[in-house]
């Protein structure tokens, strides 16, 4: 086993995902408009998506393409790096999920979701979702309340098969299929 930093993940790296994301959203909502015939109300967009349109609209094409370029670089330096491990394990978020409400956004705070999830997410699960590795989250920890901990497992690129085979051996040592949460009142 070893341990190593994803040092591959950059503040250029969380940049080109924030372009990438603001031109999806833009994308998104335009295609919609398109086959609607009509803009969204007010009601039917929450402040955050109406503030990471609002950032979509922004980016240009050379913006885009840099943004895409950054990420294919970050995927082939995440392909190296995995080329000494079979699996980077890491924890599924960064912190325990916070409190219902906790990350609802408001217009006066349109980006206030997406600060608190940037102390939620965990940065491998970032990284999966970005170079197209498969990966997986397990519950293997629970908390005194019977809140699942995940752990996140992060394979070479192609590799399903290890995870796969991963997970049937940890539910079989951990068997979490029958665990629920209380729910909150």
């Amino acid at each position: 086993m070893f341990e190593r930093d994803l040092t591959e993940l950059t503040p250029d790296v969380g940049a080109a995902i924030g372009t990438m994301y603001g031109a999806a959203t833009d994308w998104t909502i335009k295609y919609w408009i398109r086959e609607l015939g009509r803009e969204p109300t007010d009601e039917e967009l929450d402040p955050f998506t109406r503030a990471l349109w609002g950032h979509g609209r922004k980016v240009t094409g050379g913006d885009y393409l840099m943004a895409q370029t950054t990420l294919q670089a970050f995927t082939r330096r995440v392909a190296e790096a995995m080329t000494d491990f079979d699996l980077w394990l890491s924890p599924t978020l960064g912190t325990l999920p916070p409190e219902l409400g906790t990350m609802t956004s408001t217009e006066d705070e349109p980006w206030r979701g997406n600060e608190v999830a940037a102390d939620l997410v965990a940065f491998p699960l970032v990284t999966a979702n970005v170079t197209g590795n498969p990966a997986m989250s397990v519950p293997l920890s629970w908390t005194a309340t019977g809140l699942p901990v995940g752990s996140h497992f992060m394979a070479r690129f192609g590799r399903e098969d290890v995870l796969f085979r991963l997970a049937s051996e940890l539910e079989r040592a951990r068997p979490w299929a029958d665990r629920w949460p209380a729910l909150p009142a």
